[in-house]
C-alpha cells in the first residue's frame, strides 16, 4: 500500500521510496519463507542480504514442476536484479534517472513475482494467526494500524528500548489512543 501510494506522488523522491518499499516487501517474505542461514544452496549464500538465493532456495524445495520452477526462479532473478539497480541509482539520490512509470513497473513486478510464490506455500506450515508486534516493520505497523509514520517508528522504538512491547508500554506511546489499541489488538498478537 505505501508503494502504490508512493507512485501517485510526482516526486521522483516518493518513486524511489516504493523501490524500497518493494525490496522490504521482498525482504521480508523472504526471511518469513526460508530464513538466513550460513550454508550454501547450489553454490549460492543464504545470509541476510541474500534475500532472492533465500527464494530461490524456497522455491526449490515447495516447486515440484521443473517448467514451474524455472519460471518462478526466472521472474525472482529478474526483479531481484532489477530492484537492486534501482536501490543503487535511487540511495545515491539520482532520483532524475527514475521514471514513474520505471517505479510503477517494479511494484506491479513485485505483486505479480510475490503472487507466483505464494502459490506454492504451505499454508499449514507457515500460518500462525497473527503476526507478533515485535516482529512487525515500521511498514507494517503504518499500513495496518492506518497510523502516521511517527507513531509507527515511536512504537519500534518503545519496543527497541525495552526488548519486547507490553499493552502498557504501547499505551504509553504519544499519540497512542484506545482507537490504537484496539488496532493494535485485532491486528496483532502481544
Amino acid at each position: 500500500m505505501l508503494a502504490f501510494k508512493a507512485l501517485s506522488s510526482d516526486k521522483p523522491e516518493e518513486w524511489s521510496h516504493a523501490l524500497t518499499s518493494c525490496r522490504r516487501l521482498i525482504e521480508g517474505l523472504a526471511d518469513e519463507l526460508y530464513p538466513p542461514s550460513e550454508e550454501k544452496r547450489n553454490g549460492r549464500a543464504l545470509g541476510k542480504g541474500q534475500y532472492i538465493n533465500r527464494l530461490w532456495a524456497f522455491m526449490d524445495d515447495s516447486i515440484t514442476s521443473s517448467s514451474n520452477k524455472d519460471l518462478a526462479k526466472s521472474h525472482v532473478d529478474y526483479l531481484g536484479a532489477w530492484l537492486q539497480g534501482s536501490y543503487k541509482l535511487t540511495n545515491k539520490g539520482v532520483h532524475s534517472e527514475l521514471t514513474q512509470i520505471e517505479a510503477t513497473k517494479a511494484v506491479f513486478h513485485t505483486y505479480l513475482m510475490i503472487s507466483d510464490i505464494l502459490e506454492y506455500i504451505n499454508l499449514e506450515k507457515h500460518s500462525n494467526g497473527k503476526k507478533n508486534i515485535n516482529e512487525a516493520s515500521i511498514d507494517e505497523l503504518e499500513v495496518m494500524l492506518d497510523v502516521k509514520r511517527g507513531i509507527a517508528k515511536n512504537i519500534v522504538k518503545k519496543r527497541i528500548e525495552n526488548g519486547v512491547l507490553t499493552l502498557q508500554l504501547i499505551k504509553d506511546i504519544p499519540g497512542v489512543g484506545p482507537k490504537i489499541l484496539s488496532k493494535i489488538q485485532a491486528e496483532f498478537d502481544i
